[in-house]
């Protein structure tokens, strides 16, 4: 089951790609939660710290990149693409002139050359997401979490010296990855895989956003939820700010925390493969909502330690929204044709804003602390009351994580009555005619459709080799020898009568 599914992932997902992402979410696993790079703490009560000022200047390079695309189209499909080669080594020079380098002014300029490693790499991975049909970058996403979150597991279980070298190195070894997929598409002839995306011509179909809101083209419900997640990871990071600065020099919350995001992505990309056969976002969005809630809602009957584990499955949860918003925002770019930089700079502008809402209800939390006050209880409703509030603005994330028939895919139709009646009603009566096993008729479905191999490898998640098996014993079992025109009459005609 293993080599099979290894080989559906060959086929679904380009290696470079995954380790690339891979690369790119481990280094910022150990930014966000992890002492290896720095034990400076989050809390902005604490002070102004080294992480905090690299969210400051994350969130105004973001705001600059912003600007520019929407001011100049070109900035979509040239400027973008020079970030991530730069930035590799910006990010290692500034991990280390924090760590060995003293002076307020010196950590500052090293913040912000991290905050450039940020950007580049988020800009520069959304060109080649965005360019890919939605199927390819759901396995994409899911496969480079997983190994990424299995990635920062390994590094901090190294000696400190070894640790910081491998995490530093890691933006230069995915931006050599992004720059090995470029040149490998740019040869390419297939059009579905070229790189990079969207034009920044735009279209706008009937279902898009308002495009002179402000918040297009996400819209008010899903630029809510992402401001509100991000608020939620701040006030999940400091449920007890009294020993943070114990928990951001340990290994061991940031271990926990990983763990259990990685332990929900391991169990839903399983389902979506086991059960539903389909690479769909909202399995991703879906659990976020109960596991943010979950964790807040033990939160007042925990001790100390078991705090943590709150801690870690908010952070599951949070970490599960990341890649159904990663993978939303793709399809928004390729959807309305904007240009991937102003949407992806747009969505994480939009969720650093939240992060920086919830740094400042945290710090009035603590302000406010008094003899009598419980801390963690008044946390925990309000961060409840922000949930519902998320929930109330956006109950499903379905209207955002699915391609239309304009990106190449079919999900929103799959249950309307029209696609419905597009099937054959000859269909079931040739399969069970012929003997054609439930995959088989999946197959041949599809290839009366005129769906091509490729298509049929990401609509039903099999390996070319597989889906080739399966062409063949259906024109076998047909006595197909005229190729797919004489399939579709046979279809067409109905069945025969059953062999003997």
């Amino acid at each position: 089951m293993i080599a099979t599914w290894w080989d559906n992932l060959k086929e679904s997902c380009d290696m470079r790609m995954m380790a690339g992402t891979a690369a790119a979410v481990c280094w910022l696993l150990l930014l966000a939660v992890s002492p290896v790079f720095s034990s400076a703490p989050t809390l902005i009560a604490q002070g102004l710290s080294w992480r905090i000022a690299a969210v400051a200047f994350s969130a105004a390079l973001f705001a600059a990149a912003l600007i520019a695309s929407t001011r100049h189209s070109a900035f979509g499909s040239k400027g973008a693409s020079a970030v991530p080669p730069a930035t590799g080594a910006a990010s290692f020079l500034g991990v280390m002139l924090h760590r060995f380098a003293e002076g307020d002014i010196i950590d500052v300029f090293a913040a912000a050359l991290v905050a450039l490693g940020v950007v580049g790499l988020c800009l520069g991975w959304a060109s080649p997401f965005s360019a890919i049909r939605l199927r390819k970058r759901v396995v994409a996403s899911a496969a480079g979490a997983i190994s990424g979150c299995i990635l920062y597991l390994a590094i901090v279980a190294m000696p400190q010296p070894f640790a910081l070298l491998v995490g530093s190195c890691l933006p230069i070894a995915s931006a050599t990855c992004w720059l090995a997929l470029g040149e490998s598409a740019r040869k390419a002839s297939d059009e579905e895989n070229a790189f990079p995306a969207c034009s920044a011509t735009p279209h706008t179909p009937t279902s898009a956003p308002d495009k002179h809101t402000i918040l297009h083209p996400f819209g008010r419900k899903l630029s809510a939820a992402i401001a509100l997640y991000g608020m939620l990871f701040v006030l999940a990071g400091h449920v007890l700010p009294e020993t943070e600065s114990a928990w951001v020099s340990s290994i061991v919350p940031g271990i926990i925390n990983v763990a259990a995001f990685l332990l929900v992505e391991i169990i839903l990309t399983a389902y979506m493969v086991k059960r539903i056969h389909r690479e769909n976002p909202v399995v991703a969005y879906r659990p976020a909502t109960i596991l943010v809630a979950t964790a807040f809602l033990l939160l007042p009957f925990s001790t100390a330690e078991l705090s943590i584990v709150c801690m870690a499955i908010a952070f599951a949860g949070f970490g599960s929204f990341m890649v159904f918003f990663w993978i939303v925002m793709g399809n928004v770019a390729q959807k309305y044709r904007l240009p991937y930089p102003r949407v992806f700079s747009q969505g994480f502008l939009t969720l650093l804003a939240g992060i920086g809402a919830g740094e400042i209800a945290s710090w009035l939390l603590v302000a406010i602390h008094q003899p009598g006050f419980d801390y963690v209880a008044t946390l925990s409703i309000v961060s409840l009351f922000l949930l519902v509030a998320m929930v109330w603005q956006m109950s499903d994330g379905a209207q955002f994580a699915n391609e239309t028939k304009e990106m190449g895919g079919e999900f929103f139709e799959r249950d309307c009555p029209e696609d419905n009646a597009a099937e054959s009603p000859n269909l079931e009566s040739v399969a069970e005619a012929y003997r054609l096993s439930p995959r088989e008729t999946e197959v041949l479905a599809l290839l009366v459709k005129g769906r091509s191999i490729p298509y049929i490898c990401d609509e039903l998640f099999i390996a070319k080799s597989t889906a080739q098996t399966h062409v063949r014993h259906i024109y076998a079992k047909m006595e197909i020898t005229e190729g797919r025109q004489e399939l579709i009459d046979r279809i067409e005609a109905g069945s025969p009568e059953a062999p003997a």
